[in-house]
């Protein structure tokens, strides 16, 4: 009788903790984000004055997943649209001797994105809930956009102001002797963070690290700079499923 006590109640337990891992399941859902791109914008080798750079805020929306492969481990993949983009400013002296005359372009570049992300989970609870570290790969691609510069010419004493836009072209490389701005269509990065999971809510924070040089070269192989994306973001995601 002892026996069957201890057989029933060991049943009851492997019950219970099959029903609590059996409670993660793949899930798939929808998230939205809130991002500030950056650049590493290294400039060509024969570059002429001062340039730095800032952040450009974006909006990010796009579908993603959770499909569980373990207690703790989880795989993230999804498909996703990015409003980013990055700024910068450049300061061009007079190449006259004694003079005071610089031009200062003050530049906003808008990029939409489409990105595909596969990311690896790890939850600290094996209900794969809670707190979890985040980290994966991302490969995206260059649909459009938009540069905005705001150009200020001085003499020292008067200064003259005003703006140009133009659209971004897509391309590998650039002709000799363009005014429009190119960007390369592929870009890929590496990426890192940390999140909390509350029922079907995942919220995480990360940092994107792009590893693909997205400067477009010349068709003549005159010096190129080199730019490396950067990106932190803060994302909501409502998954359904259990």
């Amino acid at each position: 009788m002892n026996i069957l006590h201890s057989l029933s109640a060991a049943s009851l337990c492997n019950l219970f903790t099959f029903s609590a891992y059996a409670q993660s399941g793949p899930q798939f859902g929808l998230q939205l984000g809130l991002n500030n791109g950056a650049v590493r914008y290294v400039t060509e080798a024969n570059h002429y004055g001062s340039l730095s750079t800032g952040y450009q805020t974006g909006l990010a929306a796009g579908l993603t997943s959770n499909l569980p492969f373990g207690n703790h481990w989880s795989l993230s993949t999804g498909l996703r649209y990015l409003r980013t983009g990055f700024t910068t400013n450049e300061i061009v002296p007079s190449t006259d001797p004694g003079s005071h005359n610089s031009t200062q372009y003050k530049s906003a570049y808008a990029l939409n994105r489409v990105e595909l992300p596969v990311d690896v989970l790890y939850f600290f609870s094996q209900s794969q809930k809670g707190f979890f570290l985040t980290g994966g790969v991302s490969v995206g691609v260059l649909l459009s956009g938009k540069r905005t510069v705001d150009i200020l010419d001085t003499d020292g004493v008067r200064t003259v102001e005003y703006s140009v836009s133009d659209e971004i072209k897509v391309a590998k490389d650039y002709p000799l002797g363009t005014t429009a701005y190119y960007l390369q269509r592929w870009d890929a990065g590496i990426k890192g963070g940390l999140g909390y999971k509350y029922r079907s809510i995942a919220v995480q924070a990360f940092y994107r690290f792009g590893i693909a040089d997205i400067a477009a070269n010349s068709a003549l192989n005159s010096p190129s700079p080199t730019i490396n994306s950067r990106l932190t973001e803060i994302q909501v995601a409502y998954l359904f499923g259990k």
